[in-house]
């Protein structure tokens, strides 16, 4: 059994998070003010290693899918114009969406990436060494930035409409590359024709995409303040407790909601230093009930790392009041997807109510994600839980030495 230790609730650091400022939108200046806070409180914590990383990130999310979707659409109206020629441009330009779609949204660089606007974003590090040696290190994660409030995001019944149209369009962006080069082939306009049905779902996800790009942020209280004001308080808690052989770091990240460059950003220099590492990332843990995601991702799988996985099943059986047990999820991305690709042990604790149907993340992307919708037992029984996995990973550095 771990040792028990008060600690700080974790709401104590996240009205300024959200009240203060408002909303904490990737790359701007409040996003940098919400980083400024947490460096401010990681010294006042007396954290011995804070580090802030300063990069270069995507200032919207939803850019990127609109380029991949007119181009679709391009492909549709050029297809018709020009002969064969443009017949073959209309394939190509389809089945180029579809392969800038596929490297968004699993975190490869591609075009779209480097031609769109781009702004300041940065990192804070915060770094605990342990009382006695270092023998493994563990990362808590909690991304710093807020997300936008799309029309399809406004409640949990609108949220299969956006996964369903999502894999939609990418799905008609590569079937209609084929039924444009069938046609061109074969000579065959029905092949043409039977575009139409991809083109117009195209259509249409655009439409919620370019409405997405024009909605306000969100102040993001569960998503992510709450991860923030968790991760600070396990940092004071193991300065205050260190562990005995492991070594502590706390990563608040920026523009995790538009294509989690900030991990990306903080992987290209760490990655080789923790790649024994055990990362665990927040998400959405200020209301509802805690799980741990077993896999992730859209149009590919990101599965958690088993031994995190078989440590987060050690806890929940240990200590049920704290949670549930493993989550896949299916309609979106975390920052362990970076981890999993990266070839790096990483999970993500999430927090998640239920309906008849399905369990989702309360208030994601809506506008009543505020501070006063946040729970505080929620956020303590998420603090004990990763404080007790990383009691875990330092418990087996103990038997292996």
């Amino acid at each position: 059994m771990s040792v028990r230790h008060s600690f700080t609730s974790p709401l104590s650091y996240v009205e300024y998070l959200t009240t203060g400022l408002g909303h904490r939108g990737s790359t701007t200046e409040n996003e940098a003010k919400a980083a400024e806070y947490v460096r401010r409180m990681l010294l006042n914590l007396h954290v011995p290693q804070i580090e802030v990383q300063h990069f270069r990130g995507a200032v919207k999310v939803w850019r990127p899918y609109i380029v991949c979707l007119l181009l679709g659409l391009l492909a549709a109206a050029v297809y018709p114009l020009g002969g064969t020629p443009g017949r073959l441009v209309a394939t190509l330009l389809s089945a180029l969406g579809l392969w800038w779609l596929y490297r968004e949204l699993n975190f490869h660089d591609n075009w779209v990436r480097r031609l769109l606007p781009q702004a300041n974003s940065q990192n804070v590090i915060g770094i605990v060494p342990p009382r006695v040696q270092t023998r493994s290190r563990a990362v808590v994660i909690g991304h710093l930035d807020s997300g936008q409030t799309p029309l399809l995001f406004s409640s949990p019944w609108t949220l299969p409409v956006f996964v369903a149209l999502s894999v939609a369009s990418a799905f008609f962006l590569g079937l209609n590359a084929v039924f444009y080069l069938v046609a061109t082939v074969s000579g065959h306009a029905l092949w043409y024709d039977l575009s139409w049905l991809g083109t117009a779902v195209q259509a249409v996800t655009l439409l919620f995409a370019v409405e997405g790009e024009l909605s306000p942020y969100t102040q993001g209280a569960n998503d992510n303040a709450a991860a923030v004001g968790v991760a600070l308080s396990l940092a004071e808690r193991a300065v205050e407790t260190p562990f005995k052989y492991t070594e502590v770091w706390v990563l608040m990240s920026g523009c995790e909601e538009v294509g989690c460059y900030g991990i990306i950003h903080f992987l290209k220099e760490y990655a080789e230093r923790l790649k024994d590492a055990h990362f665990i990332n927040l998400e959405g843990v200020g209301s509802g009930t805690l799980h741990y995601a077993t896999r992730e991702g859209m149009l590919r799988a990101y599965h958690s790392d088993p031994q995190l996985l078989a440590i987060a099943n050690h806890v929940a059986g240990r200590r049920p009041e704290l949670g549930e047990k493993g989550q896949a999820l299916s309609a979106g991305y975390t920052e362990t997807g970076v981890i999993a690709k990266s070839g790096l042990r990483g999970i993500t604790l999430l927090a998640l109510r239920a309906n008849k149907l399905f369990k989702y993340l309360p208030y994601w992307h809506q506008r009543d994600d505020t501070f006063d919708k946040l729970d505080e037992k929620t956020v303590n029984r998420v603090a004990e839980f990763v404080w007790d996995m990383i009691y875990e990973v330092d418990r087996l550095q103990h038997k292996e030495g």
